[in-house]
């Protein structure tokens, strides 16, 4: 009896977030994958990276001083260049869903182009980094994004703490805390999808866990959104939960949503009626 449970759990862990569809004949919510494969690869590009970084366990044991300075020095390495590729006069927006032990961090750049197309021009993935490493890696992005106008940050657990000191140290009309609710994702999700099919949203990581965390999005009681089953990473082996489809509506919201950028108020000069009634 206990091999053949052994068997079925892993039967069911094979099949992962389709295992109650596949093998207890219970619909999905809505019919599968909100999704398409052929639309998500549609807007794939295989220029674009995606940086990943996994602290070992007992990570955060280590000094300060000696976290600091490795993680410095990896992103002196892999994250610098990529920021200074950016064209300066781009408008840059980001989305980041939070995680530190069980799921992924998940950074996710935007490139606003003159046409108002948005171009993903990297992915930062981070695993089991400790918190004050998360801080660090996010100021060193947010600083060197160029224009960057707005960041919309999960704030949903442990998020909450980073959330709010970036809106602390980058301003509330720069940085928006977002807590992903049902009312959230039905408002928000569908721009998504929309600006896929437009060719609105491109150059997304050619990427078989970005495409993952894109079809695990489901419509859960008529809401396109994340279900709670978790999947195995093919990059790394770890737990992913759709978690770059979350920073990637993160990214998106704040480009719709979040400070639009300077705008230019001219007055008219004043009407020949009022000057001469002026003293009236």
């Amino acid at each position: 009896e206990a091999s053949e449970q052994a068997w079925m759990a892993s039967v069911y862990k094979f099949y992962g977030a389709g295992a109650s569809e596949e093998l207890d004949c219970i619909p999905a919510n809505g019919g599968g994958a909100w999704l398409s494969r052929a639309l998500i690869e549609s807007r794939m590009s295989a220029d674009t990276p995606v940086l990943r970084l996994t602290c070992k366990e007992g990570y955060e044991l280590l000094s300060d001083e000696v976290r600091f300075r490795e993680t410095q020095d990896w992103l002196d390495e892999h994250l610098k260049p990529l920021l200074e590729a950016l064209p300066a006069g781009a408008r840059s927006f980001l989305g980041r869903d939070f995680g530190r032990s069980g799921d992924l961090s998940v950074d996710y750049p935007l490139l606003q182009e003159k046409n108002l197309i948005r171009r993903v021009p990297f992915v930062l993935e981070l695993r089991n980094v400790p918190f004050r490493q998360q801080e660090q890696i996010t100021w060193y992005l947010m600083d060197g994004l160029p224009g960057l106008l707005g960041a919309a940050f999960d704030a949903r657990g442990n998020g909450a703490y980073l959330a709010e000191y970036a809106m602390q140290r980058y301003g509330s009309g720069r940085v928006q805390q977002v807590m992903p609710t049902e009312g959230w994702y039905r408002e928000h999700m569908p721009p998504v999808k929309a600006a896929l099919e437009d060719g609105n949203l491109v150059d997304l990581p050619k990427d078989e866990d970005t495409l993952d965390d894109l079809r695990a999005v489901q419509v859960v009681n008529g809401v396109p959104r994340v279900p709670e089953q978790r999947s195995k990473a093919k990059a790394d082996g770890g737990k992913r939960h759709g978690d770059s489809a979350i920073a990637l509506a993160l990214a998106y919201f704040a480009s719709r949503e979040i400070n639009k950028g300077p705008v230019k108020a001219s007055s008219r000069r004043r009407r020949q009626a009022a000057r001469m009634l002026e003293g009236y």
